[in-house]
């Protein structure tokens, strides 16, 4: 086992920032009512004999706060119940056996940052009190551990017995030439190496590459400059405005309404919880906006843009961006570039813009637009809206009641199950209704159009189009309002009563006049076509092919 004489030994690895030296503002708050989390991992008499910090006992965190900020580059902010980075809250310790010995207890800050998440346990800093301890070294010694700090004998690297005194630190349990409550010297080196000093910022050589810091305490906002080195940069749970620079820089937001930019550099930036403002620059970002209403913005590069929980706005601008808003009512927009765009559940808009898109709206009645260039898009569940666009669009509608129109070009539409209304646009499109009694229209251009299962009507449209009925017999009643063999259109017919009749005297049985005096073609074993304006079989019978 190592033992040193200096400051380290009381490094805990847990931090309120992720780059030593850099100053931070820490929250804290005085708690009303005992935190959610301790029901589930705490003895119930001690939980049930939670009470509010008597004033004394504020009065002795608020000088040991003023103590530690007097001598590091930590500021300290008192916010409402509920709310700070350290969360105060009194107890009768006698109700637990293992804590009777004790007079306070604190998490250290539970915080990480990585490429893959950045995480922020609802638990880290926070502190309880004995309530009738109210000892100003008490608390000090305790808001040590809620920054970062562990006693001098906790870990495989301790202080060097003869100097694990309190003189030395308040963080150890000797009280040997011990004057009163106060920091000792290893406290504060080691405060400073976390926190720096409690002096205006300025980079010094060799440190880290933060170019400005600055707390703007009426707006309660942090600025941060960061240079050219990859970097890993803190938020705090205030409004952060943090400018990455260049580098390949790892940046989280936590708690607040942030703006993040990550500048030139391969960065992936986490907003946290709060209504965040966050732009990739101009390589190849990772951009998550988590909890919040956000707006993402991906920049020039190739990007993955995740807006989280919230009714998120995502742009993923220049290059082949992935976006996907996650929960919530969400707007997506890929712009330019071949983009991916996902809007997971909630009702959300996607629009791909220019490029080869791929759109799908997920759970929830989403808006689907192509843009320009050969899209895929697929409606997923719910009441969809799915517009192609101009391009050689394949557009699916999922389940759900839809309304499609595929655009100009030549498009291929599935519609999916539900009653469904497919508008075809300009261009030879191949429009299938799928299940569900659906609306189609061809529109302008040769189109091949199928009804699927369900009572269909299906407007060819301008142009010789084919209506297709295959299978071993008609899906569903089906009504045809504009079919003219006249201007070039074809019904193809692969019912198996049909496939061997040519003579229109085999066809009377198969054909009569409806109600509405247009001619019915039955396949004899259930569903029929309406061919609304004709009245005969031989009329027709020279647009009709088998197959």
């Amino acid at each position: 086992m190592p033992f040193v004489a200096d400051y380290t030994a009381l490094l805990s690895g847990d931090y309120w920032t992720s780059t030593p030296g850099v100053p931070t503002v820490v929250t804290y708050s005085f708690e009303t009512k005992p935190e959610s989390y301790l029901f589930e991992i705490a003895d119930r008499n001690f939980v049930d004999s939670f009470s509010p910090l008597s004033v004394m006992q504020k009065i002795s965190a608020w000088d040991a706060f003023d103590t530690i900020a007097a001598v590091s580059g930590v500021t300290f902010v008192e916010v409402g119940a509920g709310q700070g980075d350290i969360q105060f809250g009194s107890y009768d310790f006698s109700t637990v056996p293992d804590l009777a010995d004790y007079a306070g207890t604190a998490y250290y800050p539970a915080r990480a940052l990585e490429r893959d998440y950045a995480w922020d346990a609802g638990y880290g800093g926070d502190i309880m009190i004995d309530r009738n301890v109210s000892s100003f070294d008490l608390f000090l010694h305790e808001i040590g551990h809620a920054v970062g700090l562990q006693h001098p004998f906790d870990e495989w690297v301790q202080l060097r017995p003869d100097l694990d005194i309190r003189a030395n630190t308040v963080m150890s349990y000797d009280d040997s030439y011990y004057d009163g409550p106060a920091l000792g010297p290893l406290d504060v080196d080691a405060l400073q190496y976390v926190f720096g000093r409690n002096e205006p910022y300025r980079q010094a050589p060799g440190g880290p590459d933060l170019l400005l810091w600055s707390f703007d305490d009426n707006a309660l906002r942090v600025d941060q400059d960061w240079g050219s080195k990859s970097s890993q940069i803190t938020g705090t749970s205030l409004r952060d405005a943090i400018r990455a620079g260049a580098g390949d820089d790892l940046v989280g937001g936590y708690r607040g309404d942030d703006l993040l930019m990550g500048g030139w550099g391969q960065d992936t930036i986490f907003g946290g919880v709060g209504g965040d403002r966050i732009f990739g620059g101009d390589l190849h970002d990772v951009l998550h906006g988590e909890d919040g209403n956000d707006l993402l913005g991906g920049g020039w590069g190739h990007d993955l843009i995740v807006g989280g929980v919230g009714h998120d706005s995502l742009f993923g601008a220049g290059g082949n961006d992935v976006l996907d808003g996650g929960e919530g009512d969400d707007l997506i927009g890929g712009w330019r570039g071949d983009d991916g765009l996902y809007g997971g559940e909630g009702q959300d808009s996607l629009w791909g813009a220019a490029g080869d898109d791929g759109l799908e709206g997920g759970v929830g009645h989403d808006i689907l637009g192509g843009g320009t260039g050969d899209d895929r898009l697929d409606g997923s569940d719910g009441h969809d809206e799915i517009w192609g666009g101009s391009g050689s669009d394949h557009i699916s509608g999922g389940a759900g009641h839809d309304r499609i129109g595929a655009g100009a070009d030549d498009d291929l539409v599935q519609a999916g199950w539900g009653r469904d209304e497919v508008f075809g646009g300009a261009g030879d499109d191949t429009l299938s209704g799928d299940g569900g009694a659906d609306l189609l229209f061809g529109g302008s251009g040769s189109d091949r159009l199928s009804g699927g299962a369900g009572d269909d009507t299906i407007h060819g449209g301008a142009g010789a189009d084919t209506f297709v009925f295959t299978g071993s017999v008609i899906p569903g009643d089906d009504v045809v309002p504009d079919f003219d063999p006249v201007d070039g259109d074809l019904l193809e017919l692969g019912i198996d009563q049909w496939g061997e009749r040519s003579d229109p005297e085999d066809w009377n049985p198969y054909s009569a006049l409806g109600e509405s005096g247009n001619l019915i073609l039955s396949s004899g074993s259930g569903g029929s076509i309406e061919l609304v304006g004709w009245h005969s079989i031989d009329d027709v019978l020279a647009g009709i092919s088998f197959v």
